[in-house]
């Protein structure tokens, strides 16, 4: 998120992203939709 604020390009693949708990990372994956982070591909 600080590197969103300082006017970096951000962008995250969800296929190299392990999550233990969905209902927690729903909300994070919220925020970062809200902030601008470019969110790639899809869970596996």
């Amino acid at each position: 998120m600080a590197a969103v604020k300082e006017n970096y390009q951000v962008s995250v693949d969800l296929s190299a992203v392990g999550v233990a708990n969905q209902k927690k990372f729903q909300k994070t994956l919220h925020k970062w939709h809200s902030i601008g982070v470019a969110v790639e591909g899809e869970l596996l």
